[in-house]
């Protein structure tokens, strides 16, 4: 008889029914049964899973230039779905609409979400040379049942680009969080020891990368900035993580780079390029938390990480933390993650009232800021970041956040010897006050500005 299980267990009488087998048929279980369930769906990656959800799809790549082509891979339940592209700005500006693109049952299997799903191409087009400008795009897709899903996608600039804001949209921390299938690097569902999955696949559907609301730390969240920049006439471009991981001198093409909400996981291509970007006198936005956290090894197509340590299959050297192997992320952000204040949301409180960067506001020592918002309840929150030992000396200290057991965020800024310009707030909430607090909105534009100079 089989000792484990293939379904999760209802009640504390199936599990006892279950060892008492196990000890008859003298078979050896697994050490660590619990009755919230026991699940080991280790499985053969030949044998299909039937895909049973309504409507879901993927891109065969997270970012496209102008002239390239998208590939669109869709399951339906039904046989077609209406296709609609939005690019996602100050207004949602609809694109492009196929009513009935024609669809199929696609299904998977239980290795999918490191190996790719290998659908079939449903609908393809060529991204317009002109009238698509770069951003954050997302596909709705709808079938005959009503039923919706989205596809999150890049559209970059050809270079040389006549836009001096480069926006690098956290597409590897979107993948992170997908438990499309029950695997993520949060989560592994075929197994109940294994706590989350090593390596992850672009190519699948992925169930958090809807454009829709304002409360999250993923696609929509990072829309916040971008329709910040359009309200205030700043013309930019995005690229994804991949783009930065593979285009060597991408970053030399503009004089600001904005990191945005949650960028979370880093290869080493892409912390070397911003470090040399940062030596040749780049500035540095960082208007997010818990960013530059985890190394990841990157290839075409997917993404690994060792959270335990160990080195990947593919790539460079250790994984895991960048603290962890050397590297903290306050040598470059000024600020680096710690667990207080998680969850929690507050305002800042001012330090530094006489710095450049409050100029216009009039805000004096101990005042409060970043109290309305529209991603959490106040300016610092969700997930924080402060100075450490790692910090560069010259790290000025702008703002602490309010939360409660020393868990606010650190505002602050640096340069270094060569130019190169850091300012950091390090806190996720921090872009959803853009649009509604007005010394939030004043500060950003105050450095922006500076650092277009």
């Amino acid at each position: 008889m089989d000792c484990f299980l293939h379904k999760e267990l209802g009640t504390e009488a199936s599990i006892r029914m279950l060892l008492v087998l196990c000890v008859f048929s003298l078979i050896s279980c697994e050490k660590d049964l619990s009755f919230t369930g026991l699940k080991n769906l280790e499985c053969d990656p030949k044998d299909p899973i039937q895909n049973s959800h309504g409507v879901e799809g993927y891109t065969d790549k997270q970012s496209y230039a102008p002239g390239e082509t998208i590939q669109f891979k869709i399951h339906s339940l039904t046989t077609s779905v209406e296709l609609l592209i939005y690019r996602c700005g100050e207004r949602q500006e609809l694109l492009y609409r196929v009513d009935n693109v024609a669809t199929r049952v696609q299904n998977y299997n239980c290795r999918s979400y490191s190996m790719g799903c290998d659908w079939k191409t449903s609908h393809q087009l060529i991204v317009p040379q002109k009238s698509w400008k770069s951003g954050i795009y997302a596909a709705t897709l709808m079938n005959d049942y009503g039923e919706i899903s989205y596809i999150s996608f890049v559209i970059k600039s050809l270079l040389p680009s006549r836009n001096k804001i480069l926006v690098l949209a956290n597409t590897n921390t979107w993948q992170a969080y997908n438990n499309w299938s029950g695997q993520s690097f949060y989560l592994y569902g075929l197994n109940d020891r294994v706590k989350s999955a090593n390596r992850l696949s672009f190519h699948r559907p992925n169930v958090f990368d809807s454009p829709i609301g304002d409360k999250g730390h993923l696609v929509n969240a990072e829309l916040h900035l971008l329709r910040w920049l359009e309200k205030n006439q700043y013309e930019y471009d995005v690229v994804a993580d991949y783009d930065l991981h593979v285009q060597a001198d991408i970053l030399e093409q503009y004089k600001v780079l904005i990191l945005n909400v949650h960028p979370e996981y880093w290869s080493l291509a892409m912390r070397l390029q911003l470090s040399e970007y940062l030596d040749d006198g780049g500035r540095l936005m960082y208007l997010g938390g818990n960013g530059v956290y985890w190394k990841v090894a990157l290839e075409d197509g997917g993404m690994e990480v060792k959270k335990l340590g160990g080195s990947p299959a593919f790539g460079r050297g250790e994984s895991g933390q960048w603290r962890d192997i050397g590297s903290p992320e306050a040598e470059i952000l000024g600020v680096q993650f710690s667990p207080a204040g998680y969850g929690s949301y507050a305002t800042y409180r001012v330090t530094e009232p006489g710095h450049w960067i409050f100029q216009g506001t009039g805000v004096k020592e101990g005042e409060l800021f970043g109290r309305e918002n529209h991603n959490g309840g106040g300016a610092s929150g969700h997930e924080t970041d402060k100075m450490s030992d790692a910090s560069p000396v010259n790290t000025v200290l702008l703002a602490r956040g309010t939360n409660s057991n020393a868990g606010g965020a650190h505002m602050v800024y640096l340069e270094n010897q060569a130019g190169g310009k850091v300012f950091s707030v390090g806190s996720i909430s921090f872009t959803g006050s853009l649009e509604v607090d007005p010394v939030i909105s004043t500060i950003t534009k105050n450095v922006l500005d500076d650092f277009l100079k």
